[in-house]
């Protein structure tokens, strides 16, 4: 076989040699792609993060989240803010390192959960609802499935509200319990509370208790709903027993017995007349500051029981954070002449001489002290009776009750 020259020229090929050399070259190309095949999984094998790898992104994720929190306490802005955009990064990096591996698609019931609480985290409830739905499906007899199946149908909002209560309810009735069970009954309380229906709300944090006694979140909702209900001794020792351990409830308990006791007084119910629902009436306003409305409750407790000088020392420290300071004498005097090994009270009595000594007038002014006490024509939980609140002749403890600041 010939063919023509660059040169003009004439060249004759074998063909026997022209086929070896076109088969070396396919060789050597099928060879090269098979190597950049094998280069390419080599790599993406490289780059794939394992779950292990994925779980710890996260947890560094939540401790940068946590120090920028720390940070925004400290007022330091600069370095919160900083942590704050480090954590979403790797909040994303996490969530793409799980999608990478197709966690949603697993039949790994623990690798979708670990997935979802991320996509829950970062707010994401409807892929996180599809993720769950399949979970369940492969593991229809575990509680801590429907358990967060029911808590992402629950942030989804009243739409999915039925949905969320019907999976709640799901795990409540796996055998056996577990803690799972515990937060869906929990979850479930919640959920009922959230949507006013507060009988249901007290059945599940009942059931919550039942199976744990010291569930910190059950016994402040069902203090809550006692108080609603008027049942403040209740109450009140709940929130005392929890605050007795802990004082980082302070603001929950806040935020959940204002609206409770506003509750209360708008249904117009009346409370049982005895001197410990009273008292204990007035302790729970005390806690969302509302002083001057638990004057009246302080004076009918003390009416009905004078010998109680925790009262009267309450009664003391509410009229002394008035300026009342006539009132705070009188009532820290009578917890005395009750009780007299109270040091603290004491002090706040000597401190009261102090001010009276250095301004004269000062503890009698204003006027008015706890025997100048009317009773309103409508006290909330009580019918009207008429009757002038009695003097209260000395306050309560510090040490012995809640006290506002002086």
């Amino acid at each position: 076989m010939c063919s023509i020259h660059a040169g003009n020229g004439f060249a004759c090929f074998n063909p026997q040699v022209l086929q070896k050399v076109l088969n070396v070259s396919r060789n050597v190309t099928l060879t090269l792609n098979m190597l950049a095949i094998a280069f390419a999984l080599v790599s993406a094998q490289a780059q794939t993060p394992s779950v292990e790898e994925i779980k710890a992104k996260v947890e560094e994720a939540y401790r940068t989240r946590d120090a920028a929190n720390d940070a925004f306490a400290k007022e330091n802005a600069e370095e919160g803010q900083k942590l704050t955009l480090r954590a979403a990064e790797l909040f994303r990096e996490a969530r793409r390192d799980y999608e990478q591996i197709n966690a949603a698609e697993s039949s790994d019931t623990g690798l979708i959960l670990d997935y979802v609480k991320l996509l829950n985290d970062m707010g994401d409830y409807d892929l996180s609802e599809k993720a769950m739905l399949r979970a369940a499906k492969i593991a229809p007899d575990d509680a801590a499935v429907w358990l967060l199946l029911g808590q992402t149908q629950a942030a989804l909002g009243p739409a999915s509200e039925l949905f969320a209560i019907r999976s709640l309810r799901r795990a409540t009735e796996i055998e056996p319990t577990s803690s799972a069970t515990v937060d869906a009954y929990a979850s479930l309380g919640a959920l009922y509370q959230q949507a006013g229906l507060y009988e249901f709300s007290r059945e599940a944090f009942t059931e919550t208790l039942k199976l744990d006694p010291g569930h910190v979140g059950a016994k402040l909702t069902v203090a809550s709903l006692n108080a609603r209900e008027g049942k403040m001794a209740a109450a009140e020792e709940a929130f005392d027993s929890v605050e007795s351990l802990s004082s980082d409830h302070g603001a929950y308990i806040r935020s959940t017995l204002g609206p409770a006791l506003n509750a209360f007084e708008d249904s117009r119910r009346w409370l049982p007349d005895t001197a410990a629902e009273h008292f204990a009436y007035a302790k729970l306003l005390v806690r969302v500051d509302r002083l001057q409305d638990c004057i009246w409750p302080l004076g009918r407790a003390v009416k009905l029981d004078d010998q109680n000088y925790a009262a009267w020392n309450l009664y003391g420290s509410v009229y002394r954070s008035m300026n009342r300071n006539r009132g705070a004498r009188e009532a820290f005097m009578r917890s005395l002449e009750l009780n007299p090994d109270q040091p603290r009270t004491r002090q706040a009595l000597d401190e009261l001489d102090a001010m009276e000594a250095a301004d004269p007038g000062s503890t009698t002014t204003p006027a008015t002290g706890p025997a100048d006490e009317p009773v309103p024509a409508e006290v909330p939980g009580l019918a009207p009776t008429g009757e002038q609140s009695p003097m209260p002749e000395a306050p309560a403890d510090p040490a012995a009750a809640p006290q506002p600041a002086p």
